[in-house]
């Protein structure tokens, strides 16, 4: 018989689960920490003073047994780790083990951890990496855990390509760092060394009343409450902090949509509240929205010609706004701005180079507005009618018409926008 070598894993990580000041120390050695697809790989149990054993194998497979053995049906780097248990205490070990030829299949990740409202570092804070969402919402089977150092950063090496989901959690007195609510994943990508920021939410219990702003629009939101602003992205959320109950609560943001460069598209949206009623109340949220009023445009051009400028308008011009942009035709779809959602909306998009024809989409032909909060309209020129005007677009003396401008345009018979391998009509 051929002597087994026995090789020990690469690291431990101890998981406190209770108010006990020691852990519990788990180990286990495999019998290689490479092999073929199928062969069998022991793994011997080394954890001493535990009572219950949890082995899982990295590809869905797990044991309770105290020692045990595994064999792969498919190449590639499996996390393996042992959950010990004894009473209220647990610990964890891991090792990865590699099958097939992926001696490249590894990676590096250094993570930058910010505090969401003021990009302050995260320092001295546990970071946890898990394989799936479901051991992350639970807490269970972290193969890697570091603490951020003084800068808030942490790094782990020697990680098999994939994505892992992040927990970063610290409590220091009332005060919580808390990263679930923000974004939590991470790719790692083989033999490369990748930079990530990551946001953790900064709560304090000792404040009286706290209000928290969550942004459910396609913009960046300016928020300001509190003396303070604070910038908002879209599906983020901000929290302001009261050391005492206001009682009354006033709030300002605003948002509108803008160019590559900045230039402003669109309506300004913006949310004005005074003397809001809080009082007897901890925790005040705001969710802003728009109404189903206005609707968010975007469009996706494939035709032979770039797209400029853009007019969103009502049928009896009594609202129009013309954007001077262009839509490259490249088939990338760009968002725009926010609009008026009446129900005789119509877009026209001008060939580049020509004053009386392009594209045009009209509410209830090529497109409906939902009518529901935060609604948006995606238009492709695929799906486009083209138009012919007696005259060219008014040129606006602003971004915003609040009044008839120029000549209602003639609108000739409409005509399917040409396109390789595209015919008929709608």
């Amino acid at each position: 018989m051929k002597p087994v070598l026995w090789f020990s894993c690469l690291l431990a990580i101890w998981l406190c689960v209770s108010c006990e000041k020691d852990s519990l120390t788990v180990e286990f050695s495999t019998s290689s920490n490479q092999a073929a697809v199928g062969e069998t790989i022991k793994f011997r149990n080394e954890t001493s003073d535990a009572e219950t054993f949890e082995w899982h194998f990295g590809d869905g497979s797990s044991s309770t047994k105290e020692d045990d053995s595994h064999a792969y049906s498919n190449a590639g780097n499996y996390i393996v780790s042992l959950v010990a248990h004894k009473g209220k205490r647990v610990g964890i070990a891991y090792s990865v083990i590699t099958v097939g030829s992926s001696s490249q299949a590894t990676g590096s990740a250094d993570v930058l951890l910010l505090e969401l409202d003021n990009h302050s570092p995260v320092i001295n804070c546990p970071v946890q990496l898990y394989t799936s969402a479901e051991d992350l919402e639970q807490s269970i089977h972290a193969v890697r855990e570091n603490t951020t150092d003084l800068d808030g950063r942490v790094a782990f090496s020697n990680l098999p390509s994939g994505t892992y989901y992040v927990k970063a959690y610290k409590q220091s007195g009332t005060e919580v760092w808390d990263n679930s609510d923000c974004n939590h994943q991470i790719t790692i990508e083989a033999n490369a060394n990748l930079q990530f920021t990551l946001y953790a939410i900064h709560t304090d219990a000792s404040y009286a009343f706290r209000a928290v702003f969550t942004n459910s629009v396609f913009t960046t939101v300016e928020v300001t409450a509190n003396g303070s602003t604070r910038m908002l992205g879209p599906g983020e959320s901000a929290t302001f902090n009261f050391t005492l109950n206001p009682l009354m609560f006033t709030y300002f943001a605003e948002t509108q949509g803008s160019t590559s460069s900045g230039t402003p598209i669109g309506e300004n949206v913006y949310w004005s509240y005074s003397d809001i009623d809080v009082s007897g109340l901890s925790e005040y949220p705001v969710n802003l929205i728009t109404d189903i009023n206005l609707f968010f445009l975007k469009i996706q051009n494939n035709c032979l010609f770039n797209l400029t400028p853009i007019e969103v308008y009502s049928l009896d011009y009594s609202y129009s706004m013309l954007e001077n942009v262009l839509i490259p035709n490249d088939n990338v779809l760009y968002t725009m701005g926010y609009y008026m959602a009446y129900s005789d909306i119509s877009i026209d998009a001008f060939y580049e180079g020509y004053t009386n024809s392009g594209a045009n989409w009209e509410n209830g032909f090529e497109f409906n507005l939902p009518m529901l909060s935060s609604q948006y309209v995606q238009l492709h020129t695929d799906d486009a009618w083209e138009f012919k005007r007696a005259h060219a677009a008014a040129e606006p003396h602003s971004l915003t018409f609040s009044a008839t401008v120029g000549s209602i345009p003639i609108r000739a018979d409409r005509k399917w926008v040409s396109h390789p391998g595209k015919t008929g009509q709608p």
